[in-house]
């Protein structure tokens, strides 16, 4: 009879080990896929939030200007806006422009906030003006112009000058 209560004891130390070596192992996996899912969950979040519409476009010999309205929920902070990828062009020929804060070494582009509240970030229902500057005169013909924001949503435009 002491033989079966010792076995059992045994076994219940044997069973809680392997219980305690288990949640061990396994807890910290559960912990970093509930982190993954939580900051994927909060990317898709604010890329569903973000909505962008390019408006009006105009040029005057080797700049053209680029009027896009922030139609969606989520704010782009002042460091965000130069991630923006900016391509632009001739049909079929266009290019990535880059960002140069001074507007110098074209083909370039930088921006203002039209209608700032005054905390520099492009919240909803705000316009940003963005000056491309180009290398070379623009000409009459048809052009193609694609913003894509920090987080990959975009607006894109074909037109006539």
């Amino acid at each position: 009879m002491s033989e079966h209560v010792i076995s059992v004891a045994l076994l219940t130390v044997a069973g809680i080990t392997c219980i305690a070596v288990m949640v061990h192992s396994v807890y910290p996996s559960i912990v970093e896929m509930s982190t993954s899912f939580s900051s994927s969950n909060k990317l898709i979040e604010e890329r569903m939030e973000t909505n962008i519409r390019i408006i009006n476009q105009n040029s005057q010999s080797d700049i053209m200007y680029v009027w896009v309205k922030n139609i969606g929920r989520n704010r782009i902070v002042d460091g965000q806006i130069p991630w923006t990828d900016v391509f632009f062009g001739p049909e079929n020929e266009f290019e990535r422009v880059t960002y140069n804060q001074t507007g110098l070494n074209a083909p370039c582009w930088n921006y203002t906030i039209e209608n700032d509240d005054g905390n520099g970030h492009w919240n909803e229902h705000e316009t940003i003006k963005i000056t491309i500057n180009w290398d070379q005169a623009i000409s009459s013909g048809d052009y193609y112009i694609k913003i894509i924001t920090y987080n990959g949503v975009y607006d894109h435009e074909h037109f006539s000058i």
